[in-house]
Formats: C-alpha cells, structure tokens, sequence
C-alpha cells in the first residue's frame, strides 16, 4: 500500500478489524485515515480499556467507521420475535 500511495495511485489508507497495536505500527509506516469496525449497542468491544482500540484511533486522528451500528439489523424492525405473533412491523 506504500508503495501505491507514493506512486499516487491511492489517496488515504483505511484499515478493518485490527488492534491497537497494530494500528499504531500500519501508522508509523504511512498514515492511516479510518479503521472500520463492528460497533453496535451489542458490540461495544472498541470501548473497552484493555483493547485500547478507540483510544489508540482517538490519539492518532484517525477516524472510526461503524459497519453493523444497527446491530446486523437486529434492531431494525425487520425480524420478529416469535414470542410477539401479532407484530405487523416484521416482514419476516
């Protein structure tokens, strides 16, 4: 990705699912502009101390991009609970 950076065939470098330290080690090499992480209201593992992941992001100026914030559509009306038959909301 270096190389294709310098040779101006990429403008920003984006990371998925990695840790802080590995975070801090891709940023030392070239700047990273986002990581892209699961985080929801049921994953919340990014806000944990001791993975440091958000903190690392925060401290480096590098923005954080959310795939699943709606919980893997959980939390979207889409799927019923059987213990709820009347719901007329779910499609399936």
């Amino acid at each position: 990705m270096l190389i294709l950076s310098r040779a101006g065939k990429t403008k920003y470098i984006g990371l998925s699912e990695i840790s802080a330290s590995t975070l801090r080690r891709a940023h030392a090499i070239h700047a990273i502009s986002a990581v892209q992480v699961e985080y929801s209201p049921f994953t919340l593992d990014i806000e944990d101390e001791s993975i440091g992941l958000l903190k690392t992001a925060r401290e480096l100026g590098i923005k954080i991009v959310a795939y699943s914030p709606l919980g893997r559509g959980l939390i979207t009306g889409r799927y019923a609970s059987k213990l709820f038959p009347g719901n007329s909301k779910t499609t399936q």
